[in-house]
């Protein structure tokens, strides 16, 4: 029923082209001038020519500095949804569930499930290498961190969520094939990342963890029909490794609770974790929404457009 959900709005090919184009243009354009314009008054233009990827990252503190790129986000999310309403008329509920009302249930169900499992991953880690781990906690650091990560990191995950699960998921279900809407968007949610700076120190190797979470959450969403244990889980995650523990060589540096020093490498067996954490996770939401028919809602044809008009919105929720 999902991605029947593009069937009720305009879903011409130019207008889903034009969209993901503007919708570019706000996250990756319109969203970058804030940082850019606050770096400029702090090293001013001349400093700016002398500056690599790596180094903008240095200039501010690790805090600010993440505020203003979670800024990029909320300018990218703003762009998505004036798309989605004006553009194709989406509602909120079209593009976030199929013939249900959004569950908020469900993405607390989802968070708190992630949450728990990468404390259980990163204790095992700990006892087996914690050598690599700093203690680095520092309240009046810690604190700021919190309120942007509770505050802003959300957004960041839900932008991503709405825009490769919900709004291109849609447009690649266009075409019949659940399974080119599935795996389609998985790929190019993984390739995004291919420019982060782990993939440079760890290798293309490293790509496969990207595009494997993108698949989880590709099954997420096709299974349970909607992106709330999707939305559930990108923000737990990310706000996690925020929080708890970042490295320091990834594309996001903060001052968290502990910091792993080890050096960046890509080995084959590092995948052994993530499918661990993954078939449990899926399991247990599995077991607890009951699903069912598991290679006809990921690999087989989209349902032709249904007779019957979607649920009436709610505005409460």
């Amino acid at each position: 029923m999902f991605l029947q959900n593009a069937h009720f709005v305009k879903n011409d090919a130019w207008r889903y082209i034009v969209g993901t184009v503007l919708i570019l243009i706000a996250w990756q354009g319109l969203g970058s001038i804030p940082f850019f314009v606050k770096l400029v008054s702090e090293v001013g233009m001349n400093g700016m020519l002398t500056l690599d990827e790596t180094s903008m990252m240095t200039v501010l503190p690790k805090t600010e500095t993440l505020l203003w790129l979670l800024t990029s986000f909320i300018i990218g999310f703003a762009g998505l949804w004036f798309v989605a309403r004006a553009l194709h008329g989406y509602t909120f509920r079209l593009l976030s569930v199929g013939g249900r009302k959004f569950d908020w249930g469900r993405v607390l169900f989802s968070f708190v499930l992630v949450v728990v499992s990468l404390a259980i991953l990163m204790a095992v880690e700990m006892q087996m290498d914690g050598d690599k781990y700093v203690y680095n906690l520092d309240w009046d650091k810690f604190l700021p961190l919190l309120a942007v990560v509770l505050l802003l990191l959300p957004i960041q995950t839900s932008f991503e969520e709405y825009f490769f699960r919900g709004y291109l998921l849609h447009w690649f279900g266009l075409s019949g094939s659940r399974a080119f809407a599935f795996l389609g968007t998985s790929i190019l949610f993984g390739l995004m990342h291919i420019i982060n700076p782990e993939i440079a120190q760890m290798g293309y190797g490293a790509i496969t963890l990207y595009i494997g979470t993108g698949l989880l959450l590709g099954v997420m969403v096709m299974m349970d029909d909607g992106l709330e244990l999707a939305l559930g889980f990108h923000a737990a995650n990310n706000m996690f490794i925020a929080l708890a523990a970042t490295s320091t060589w990834t594309a996001i540096q903060t001052d968290s609770m502990y910091i792993d020093t080890s050096s960046p490498s890509w080995e084959w067996w590092m995948v052994i974790p993530f499918l661990i954490q993954s078939a449990v996770i899926l399991g247990i939401f599995a077991y607890k929404y009951k699903w069912s028919n598991w290679n006809e809602r990921l690999f087989g044809r989209t349902l032709p457009p249904p007779s019957v008009q979607p649920l009436e919105d709610v505005e409460s929720y």
